[in-house]
């Protein structure tokens, strides 16, 4: 439960950011402060990115470990 709540803001922090940084970033004259703003999204995007990669590795490394002690019980 709490995976699928972590996993979904994260996807949800990622999407919202990297969105607003490439909306951005699309315009024909960005000021000083937008640029700001893009490089702040992307920052964001990269971290969550990240945070989903480790997050969905982890699950994945911990359930093989999980597995294969039971197995070894039975």
């Amino acid at each position: 439960m709490n995976f699928n709540i972590v996993f979904s803001a994260l996807v949800s922090i990622a999407l919202l950011s990297g969105g607003t940084s490439v909306s951005i970033a699309n315009q024909s004259n960005p000021s000083e402060q937008q640029i700001g703003i893009i490089n702040t999204c992307t920052d964001t995007w990269k971290i969550c990115v990240g945070a989903i990669a480790g997050l969905v590795g982890g699950r994945n490394f911990s359930s093989g470990n999980e597995d294969e002690s039971d197995s070894g019980d039975r």
